[in-house]
């Protein structure tokens, strides 16, 4: 009995010996003795090395699996200098399968030449003694074709193993690494669309050109191309035939320009043309109208439709000491100006424009604007709205601050112009409305409803919209249920029927519609009746001074009682004193807000107690 079990653990030994791994130790678990004792370790023992193995598998099949799709071309050589591993990137580069180059000798196949075409030399004892890469630039010539490779990167790297030297070389294709930053860096500075400069590259244009203005003093001029009513395009036939009209805006400028002038494409439909060819400021306007007529006159098509388009034109004139900023800022301001006088015109800056200059301040807040939406300067304020009879519903309405270069913190007054003035009304309302939700996304314990205001061409756009929503719609139900959007009528009635539908998703989405400023404009209750509204926010002008004039407190009296027959809850604002607030109470008007109950403070600085107002007691 002793000889079979010493025999059965011999022969798992031997099994384990030849490389088999899949090996059964005899039990020998009805046994106390020394054999039992050695097949218990021995099992052991071979457990651990089982497992040892399955980590050294899966290690090589990853190494395996990196190699098989690394961008490099990798060779393994032993002290022989004969070809041990090779992976599927070295097969391509030279033609040749593993099987065909396996323990082939590295330099019988190939000659390693450098950019002379001098042949390189592999010196292993180098590699030995400074024991870190070596790095070339070589090409690969095949002996037997006299085929060579692009020119490629080497590097050799000694490996160690099994006692023994090896070499491990990596070939990076240089052309197609310099292709690949060709490619990057002309990303960097086109218009994927257009394929013409694009804004960062216009900067470093004009930034260079500063310079050579210093040295030369000759004239140069920026002309910027802004294409009327493009939008209108974008809505009609969508944005696929829009893009195909800018490609064909875009080659027709670049085509009667000539391709020695500097011409980019800003965004949307603006470009932007450096002249440096003119001296003079009636010539490049002259060659302006005449690019406005070639647009005019230009039959574009789009998707088989047929558009006439016209185009405005804003020229500044460039001097040494002028910035690039200040030169583009100017630009928008220019063509702004141009199209007050009606589509086509070409309009030239002037330093001694007495209008310009008085309102040139406004550029300068146009900048500030830009940087502050680019490095998230739009600080978030919010003014309590306060419950007249006394229930606990705590309701904000989120106002905007603007924090500038200096560290200064700007009033609206300063920046809602000029955000309407130069479109970007409609990116600082997304861009608050973004700051809002993720403010009331964490702090859903403040309030029960935070009111955000919308302007009309946010409603307006289909795309801003279509943003509104999505940002909307991917918050939670507790975040919808909290938010009040606030429109105000002169806004909606731009757009009627498109209003009402953004405002009904909203509702339909969880959220409140509040109309702002109502009674301010035309026919006020008739487009009351057409608009999807929970509550009316009463015109601040009615409520101020309604205790002074008899017309403002029956206005306010009459917006209570027609929103009350509508089911709509009715809020004033511009609250300052308490006899004004103890009437409105009297009124039936559920909410007030004003400086009587708080000013607007830092949105974080929201707390309880800001809301506990009680009138008996003032």
């Amino acid at each position: 009995r002793l000889t079979y079990r010493l025999e059965r653990l011999r022969q798992a030994t031997e099994q384990v010996a030849s490389g088999q791994w899949n090996v059964t130790v005899p039990d020998e678990s009805d046994y106390q003795d020394e054999l039992a004792q050695l097949s218990r370790h021995f099992a052991m023992m071979l457990k651990q090395l089982q497992a040892h193995r399955q980590q050294y598998v899966q290690e090589r099949d990853r190494l395996v699996s990196i190699m098989t799709v690394l961008p490099e071309a990798v060779v393994e050589v032993d002290e022989q200098g004969r070809i041990i591993y090779a992976n599927p990137m070295f097969e391509h580069l030279v033609g040749r399968s593993v099987s065909q180059l396996k323990w082939q000798p590295l330099l019988s196949l190939f000659e390693i030449l450098d950019e002379h075409e001098e042949p390189v030399w592999l010196s292993e004892e180098d590699l030995l003694r400074e024991n870190q890469p070596r790095k070339a630039k070589v090409v690969l010539r095949c002996k037997q074709q006299q085929q060579k490779t692009d020119m490629l990167l080497l590097q050799v790297l000694p490996l160690r193993k099994y006692g023994m030297q090896h070499l491990v070389l990596l070939f990076e294709n240089l052309s197609a690494s310099q292709h690949l930053l060709d490619e990057l860096a002309w990303q960097r500075d086109h218009d994927s669309l257009t394929r013409l400069y694009n804004r960062h590259a216009l900067e470093r244009y004009l930034i260079d050109l500063e310079e050579k203005m210093l040295v030369d003093q000759q004239p140069r001029f920026l002309m910027q191309f802004n294409l009327d009513h493009f939008k209108q395009v974008n809505d009609i036939s969508g944005f696929s035939v829009g893009d195909q009209v800018l490609q064909e805006v875009a080659q027709l400028l670049y085509e009667r320009l000539g391709p020695e002038v500097f011409l980019a494409r800003l965004g949307g439909d603006d470009f932007v043309a450096v002249i440096e060819h003119l001296d003079d400021a009636e010539a490049v306007c002259e060659q302006g109208r005449a690019l406005i007529k070639a647009v005019e006159q230009y039959p574009f098509k789009g998707m088989g439709q047929r558009f006439v388009l016209s185009m405005t034109v804003g020229i500044v004139p460039m001097t040494a000491d002028i910035k690039a900023e200040e030169a583009l800022l100017k630009l928008d301001y220019t063509v702004y100006r141009a199209k007050e006088s009606g589509e086509g015109h070409c309009r030239i800056y002037r330093e001694t424009d007495e209008e310009l200059l008085d309102r040139f301040e406004q550029i300068g807040w146009l900048s500030e604007l830009k940087s502050a939406l680019l490095h998230d300067r739009v600080e978030l304020f919010a003014q309590p709205i306060v419950v007249l009879n006394g229930t606990k519903h705590r309701v904000a309405e989120v106002l905007v601050r603007l924090r500038t270069e200096g560290g200064d913190l700007a009033a609206p007054y300063h920046f809602l112009p000029v955000a309407e003035r130069f479109g970007l009304m409609a990116t600082l309302d997304l861009h608050i409305v973004k700051k809002a939700i993720a403010w009331l996304s964490a702090h859903l314990q403040v309030v029960d409803q935070l009111n955000i205001n919308l302007s009309g061409v946010v409603l307006r756009q289909i795309e801003t919209r279509d943003i509104l929503l999505r940002q909307v719609s991917s918050q939670s139900e507790a975040v919808r249920q909290r938010l009040c959007f606030e429109v105000t009528e002169t806004a909606a009635i731009h757009d009627l029927e498109g209003t009402a539908r953004i405002l009904e998703r909203l509702r339909q989405l969880g959220c409140k519609v509040a109309i702002d400023d109502f009674g301010s404009g035309y026919a006020s209750f008739n487009y009351l009746k057409n608009l999807p509204a929970d509550s009316v926010k009463i015109d601040g002008v009615f409520v101020r001074d309604m205790h002074e004039d008899r017309v403002n407190r029956a206005m306010v009296q009459a917006i209570t009682t027609v929103a009350h027959e509508m089911n709509l809850q009715v809020v004033a604002e511009f609250v300052e004193t308490v006899d004004i607030a103890r009437t409105l109470q009297g009124m039936g008007v559920e909410y007030a807000q004003g400086y009587l109950f708080s000013a607007p403070v830092p949105i974080d600085e929201l707390e309880d107690g800001l809301w506990q107002v009680d009138l008996r007691q003032h």
